[in-house]
């Protein structure tokens, strides 16, 4: 499933499918501190049931997704949307997610994951969204825009 996704979002069929679409902070009212919201594209069709993909989405994100982000602590399935105040074993804030919102985006044809979180990540080039206006020709230069001006 993860492969053919990968093939149609033009990553290498080994990646792990997951696309950082957007994150930014947002002021929630609700919370004595700024929280981040980061959308994800997930590699499953929007067309399977959520209850199929709940555990394996969140296992997916737990090993493969959010280390490489930095996000150090995802919330517990029965504690989702409470936060808390995560420190490590020398009294340093973690960054963790607190809150998983799942949404099917049927134009895109695929499951995105909105996480609320308490600081800022890192998004590694594995997890931007792949360039359509970018391609590489045989030759190995890439071209971009309507032009096609050549980069080597």
């Amino acid at each position: 499933m993860k492969e053919r996704a990968n093939t149609q979002n033009g990553q290498p069929k080994t990646a792990s499918g997951y696309t950082v679409i957007y994150s930014g902070q947002y002021n929630d009212p609700d919370f004595y501190v700024p929280i981040w919201r980061t959308c994800i594209r997930t590699p499953y069709d929007a067309g399977i049931p959520i209850d199929d993909l709940r555990r394996e989405i969140r296992r997916d994100l737990m090993y493969d997704v959010l280390g490489l982000m930095g996000i150090e602590v995802l919330q517990k399935y029965d504690r989702n949307g409470v936060f808390d105040d995560w420190k490590d074993e020398n009294n340093t804030v973690m960054n963790a997610a607190f809150k998983m919102m799942y949404k099917a985006n049927y134009k895109d044809g695929c499951w995105e994951i909105e996480l609320y979180h308490n600081k800022p990540v890192f998004v590694p080039q594995a997890l931007r969204p792949v360039s359509k206006a970018s391609k590489t020709t045989k030759g190995g230069k890439t071209t971009h825009g309507k032009r096609g001006r050549n980069i080597h």
